[in-house]
Formats: structure tokens, C-alpha cells, sequence
């Protein structure tokens, strides 16, 4: 097996899944989660965010992408 460090994100992600089969749904269950509070709440993320590694934005484009994505392929 390769180091983790030499795997892409999509080869993580197959491997976590993998070694914890039964923990996937509470996991997706919590980033759908933390997308709709992030959607919901952004006015009130936005002040605080600072002026980090990324933009405030940029991550909220992420939380959408995220959520669109597991409406699309999950149950």
C-alpha cells in the first residue's frame, strides 16, 4: 500500500470507505449537515470569517457543490 501522503483525494476517501463501511452514513449525515447550517446561517458566518486560507466565498461555493452533490447520490 502506498503512503497516505501519495494518495489522491478520491483514493482517501475509496479507502476510508473501505475500512468504515458502517461510520459512511453518519458522515455524510454530518456534512449534509454542517452544509444546510453553513447555507442557512452564512450571514452570520460571514463577519467572523476573517481573512483565512480561503475566502469565505470560496468556501460557501464548496458547501453548495458538497450538498448538491450528496442530494444527487445519496438515499
Amino acid at each position: 500500500m502506498r503512503a497516505l501522503s501519495e494518495l489522491t483525494g478520491s483514493e482517501k476517501a475509496k479507502l476510508l470507505h473501505e475500512l468504515f463501511p458502517k461510520e459512511m452514513p453518519l458522515l455524510l449525515a454530518d456534512i449534509k449537515a454542517f452544509c444546510e447550517n453553513f447555507r442557512h446561517n452564512k450571514e452570520a458566518y460571514r463577519p467572523q470569517w476573517g481573512s483565512g486560507f480561503i475566502s469565505f466565498d470560496y468556501w460557501q461555493r464548496l458547501a453548495e457543490e458538497t450538498s448538491g452533490i450528496l442530494e444527487k447520490h445519496t438515499v
